[in-house]
């Protein structure tokens, strides 16, 4: 059990995780590095930490985008603003909710060093831009993870003479479209003994049924190797439908046309 100023000092949303037993793998600092580990014991701020000694890590690319605006504390990063529309709003992130950590990282102010949550965005997003965030609602009083997935900071512009593949992603169900779900296709391909590799992907943030367009470079597909076409719909974070098309081997490569259709995962054969 944890002293009264261990729950004081770290502020009320963090004290409510250590009363329900939520890990919230808080970091340390070793000689001024980041070496903030998942296993280790959760460590305090200091609450007398003269500001003018607070540092910043030194920033990195940003490569996605959540569409928030933060204030950064000692117990995480307070949401000031909201972007419409974005994968923020999408995943029901309000104004003056804390995000606690990323990925099982503290944000914010650390022993008087600040890791700033864009960073970690950065540093903890997977390939497609998924990662995992703690959060204290304001609205609700209480904790709870969600899982977002960010969009590209730079659209990306395909290379002149590139092959596309494009078409219409539907779906079987007579039942409304999500209001805060998203469509991702991608065109891959599959060698023996080995795992799937994407050619090119996109992301939709409009109801089915919607077009798409992927564009990829023809030479990076050894010769005579079938690719397909998968779609999947997710609502904050959860999978409700998936579909997946063959291209067509006879198509040319100037322009394919590939239409998918989805179906609920448990239906997927």
């Amino acid at each position: 059990m944890k002293s009264p100023r261990f729950a004081l000092s770290l502020g009320r949303p963090l004290a409510l995780a250590v009363a329900t037993g939520i890990w919230l793998g808080i970091p340390s600092l070793v000689d001024g590095q980041d070496v903030r580990d998942r296993d280790q014991n959760i460590r305090v701020p200091d609450p007398l930490q003269n500001p003018a000694t607070l540092t910043r890590r030194a920033p990195i690319e940003r490569r996605w985008r959540l569409g928030i605006n933060v204030q950064d504390t000692e117990t995480g990063c307070v949401i000031t603003n909201v972007v419409p529309n974005s994968p923020a709003s999408r995943a029901g992130l309000s104004v003056g909710d804390s995000i606690i950590n990323v990925d099982g990282y503290q944000v914010g102010y650390v022993n008087g060093v600040l890791y700033d949550c864009g960073d970690e965005f950065q540093r903890r997003a997977d390939a497609r831009g998924y990662l995992r965030l703690l959060v204290w609602s304001s609205a609700h009083q209480t904790l709870f993870n969600r899982t977002v997935r960010m969009e590209p900071l730079i659209a990306f512009v395909p290379p002149p003479n590139t092959a596309t593949v494009s078409g219409q992603i539907s779906y079987r169900e007579r039942i409304a479209f999500p209001r805060d779900a998203v469509t991702e296709v991608r065109l891959t391909y599959q060698l023996p003994g080995q795992l799937p590799v994407v050619v090119a992907e996109q992301t939709l943030d409009q109801p089915l049924p919607a077009n798409y367009q992927l564009a990829y470079n023809a030479a990076g597909v050894p010769r005579n190797t079938p690719m397909q076409v998968e779609a999947q719909v997710w609502e904050r974070g959860r999978l409700r439908w998936e579909g997946q098309s063959p291209v067509p081997a006879t198509l040319p490569l100037g322009n394919s046309r590939v239409d998918v259709m989805l179906v609920a995962p448990s239906r997927v054969r």
